[in-house]
């Protein structure tokens, strides 16, 4: 399973190196919900905004080859599901699923398919990491917006996972679009030209136009 981490360019050289190390003692980017320190978290979607959060003039997102078995769950998706089960808030249980996110493991998969996100036990090797993409936001402020500030919740995936998954595609050239919305670029244009003339042809130039993105590939050893 290929699954993805943003993060910053300041960040690239070693993780070329030494591979996506747990940040163990240092201060995380999430202050109100602490990751674990002993985690490195990935992301099936939410990659392009990680990068932003992490700071620096280019972003990176580095492409993981994942083993279904290394994987945990986020402890977001853990603790949303029990607060919509139990009624509880959200804020008390988290903690508490975070401290004791092993008892979990076994649902790693649910989530990434209903929350997009997981997390990995200790250091990811250099040889899981196939590519990555750096974005140079200066060049590229057309697609902060596309990668935005998204809920990341059940709800919000569910409608939008799709949509946040095909930026990632195309960010690494495995396709030559985007979803820009709910159902086809196609629909969604149609409807937008009748009160933004011309934003059709805005998107088809979005699309087209690589400056500022550069994707690079791994050689693997033999």
């Amino acid at each position: 399973m290929k699954l993805y981490h943003g993060t910053s360019e300041k960040h690239l050289e070693k993780i070329l190196t030494k591979g996506l190390v747990p940040r163990r003692r240092r201060k995380g980017n999430w202050t109100e919900f602490p990751s674990r320190h002993d985690m490195v978290y990935l992301t099936a979607a939410y990659a392009p905004f990680f990068s932003l959060q992490a700071g620096g003039k280019q972003g990176v997102i580095i492409e993981v080859d994942c083993d279904l078995d290394t994987l945990y769950p986020d402890e977001d998706f853990i603790a949303q599901v029990i607060a919509k089960q139990t009624e509880r808030d959200f804020h008390e249980i988290h903690d508490e699923v975070r401290k004791n996110l092993e008892q979990y493991k076994h649902h790693a998969v649910d989530s990434i398919q209903r929350l997009g996100n997981c997390c990995h036990k200790g250091a990811i090797s250099t040889h899981n990491i196939s590519r990555y993409v750096v974005i140079d936001f200066a060049k590229r402020s057309d697609l902060l917006l596309q990668f935005g500030d998204p809920q990341i919740s059940l709800m919000n995936y569910m409608i939008l996972g799709e949509r946040y998954r095909s930026i990632i595609t195309w960010l690494f050239e495995d396709s030559t679009e985007f979803l820009l919305g709910i159902g086809s670029n196609e629909q969604h244009l149609i409807m937008q030209e009748r009160f933004s003339p011309g934003v059709s042809d805005y998107f088809h130039n979005l699309f087209q136009n690589r400056q500022g993105i550069d994707l690079v590939e791994l050689a693997k050893a033999a």
